[in-house]
């Protein structure tokens, strides 16, 4: 979290990935992927999202503004092992058990099929695809409507540290295997 002094109070502003929902990640790379605005008016945006309020961002300096990009975008993650698994309303959801992550052909052919149809967040759809609720059968985990359901839930209860790992481990074993191919 960056903190800055700004009249006479401090404003907090979340930049780590366990303080940013995969909701408003997915709002964040929304706002600066898009061409309508420019490169400061994004950061304005971006900063709404993540707390600091409109009145804050129209009167502050533009040191302090330009300070506070600095900052943000000063980001030191610390690499977290993948969390096997989790609780939401009472169900578990877990990616793997034992030692080491199994990313499958059939999960790598949900995300495909999800990439080419368009997924709202991608790393709440990729979550969606790697988490399995243990009381459900492989036909139900893998049913579309359950799947984009999960990345709905995921989207408004997880944060980016959960998907961290989970994106760079499924990247890189698709590009291994494509190298491989």
């Amino acid at each position: 979290m960056v903190t800055i002094k700004y009249a006479g109070e401090e404003i907090q502003l979340r930049n780590e990935a366990k303080e940013v929902r995969l909701s408003e990640f997915n709002k964040i790379h929304n706002i600066l992927s898009t061409d309508k605005a420019g490169h400061f008016e994004k950061y304005t945006e971006v900063f709404k999202v993540l707390g600091v309020s409109e009145d804050v961002i129209d009167d502050m300096s533009i040191e302090q503004f330009i300070e506070l990009v600095k900052m943000f975008n000063d980001i030191s993650q610390t690499k977290e092992n993948p969390v096997q698994s989790f609780e939401i309303d009472g169900y578990i959801y877990t990616a793997y058990k034992g030692e080491e992550f199994k990313f499958t052909a059939k999960d790598l052919v949900m995300l495909e099929r999800g990439f080419k149809q368009g997924v709202g967040s991608i790393p709440a759809f990729v979550l969606a695809v790697v988490f399995k609720r243990e009381d459900l059968t492989k036909k139900e985990h893998f049913d579309p409507t359950h799947i984009n359901h999960k990345a709905k839930l995921f989207s408004e209860h997880l944060y980016m540290d959960v998907a961290l790992p989970y994106l760079g481990l499924v990247s890189q074993r698709v590009i291994k295997q494509a190298e491989n191919a």
